[in-house]
């Protein structure tokens, strides 16, 4: 069956958006053979106008396109979830959890929707909530890194230091190479004032994005790469080097694309600021 169509264009001024007719044949190509669901070109091209749709900020659009996703590929999560957000950002919260739910409902252990509704319970204030959500989470998925650092950066925040500890070191334990995890352990030893336990964690935690840049050729590491000297020029600030601090943040804003760190920006202008040096806290703010 002929299932081409041009998807660049939004849902308003498409001539032929997807008919029902198209979607029952993607979806009857698919079942017969589950490969062809992750190399599709019409798919492929539906995820990326709802990812174009969404950066550009129409939502609708965006909707549209991952609504006609969750047809033809019911299991995917990620849409599941994208659609969640975007109805968070227009106001929907609860719609926004009916939709991860109705998912849960299709794939009771999927543990992408199960880690989605706990955070969403965290932000609802329901930390036992959350909690069972995120445990869930784990048990259907031991080496999916996000419930762990959820689950961790929860507990920290309460209070829960020893169980925080625990559960980000199973975390690192089934997931070593997740660097994610390995800043929120060394923020919770730097809170705690264990500064070179901090370091080592920080340290590993930015050699893991730099091998999964070399592995993968990406250059979106600088992102994250960025967090990381943000957190040492934090432990250099610990330690009174104030000096160090501001190279580490300098180090931090100037990394090739991602001129908009603005947590790096703002540590930098308030330590110039601690220093009365008002011009040059002016200059960074600007």
């Amino acid at each position: 069956t002929d299932v081409s169509l041009s998807m660049s264009s939004s849902p308003m001024d498409m001539e032929l958006p997807p008919t029902s007719q198209f979607l029952s044949d993607l979806k009857r190509t698919f079942d017969k053979d589950v490969t062809t669901r992750k190399n599709n070109y019409q798919v492929k091209e539906l995820y990326q106008d709802a990812k174009h749709a969404d950066q550009a900020g129409d939502y609708e659009a965006a909707k549209f396109y991952l609504n006609q996703l969750r047809v033809v590929t019911p299991e995917d999560t990620r849409v599941i979830r994208r659609l969640a957000r975007l109805e968070v950002q227009e106001g929907n919260v609860h719609k926004a959890r009916e939709i991860l739910k109705s998912g849960l409902r299709s794939m009771p252990q999927d543990a992408n929707l199960l880690q989605g509704l706990g955070q969403w319970e965290v932000k609802f204030g329901n930390t036992q909530n959350a909690r069972n959500f995120f445990h869930d989470a784990i048990k259907a998925s031991p080496r999916f890194a996000n419930p762990y650092h959820a689950l961790g950066t929860l507990e920290h925040s309460v209070g829960n230091i020893k169980v925080a500890t625990t559960v980000l070191r199973l975390g690192l334990k089934n997931c070593p190479s997740n660097h994610r995890l390995h800043h929120a352990l060394g923020d919770l030893y730097r809170e705690a004032k264990m500064l070179d336990m901090a370091e080592k964690a920080y340290n590993k935690g930015l050699k893991c994005i730099q091998a999964e840049a070399e592995s993968t050729g990406r250059s979106t590491h600088h992102w994250g790469q960025s967090f990381f000297y943000s957190a040492m020029s934090y432990l250099a600030y610990d330690r009174g080097s104030i000096d160090e601090s501001k190279t580490w943040l300098r180090k931090s804003v100037d990394l090739v694309g991602n001129r908009m760190h603005s947590q790096g920006w703002l540590g930098l202008a308030q330590l110039e600021e601690s220093e009365m040096n008002i011009n040059k806290s002016r200059d960074v703010y600007k």
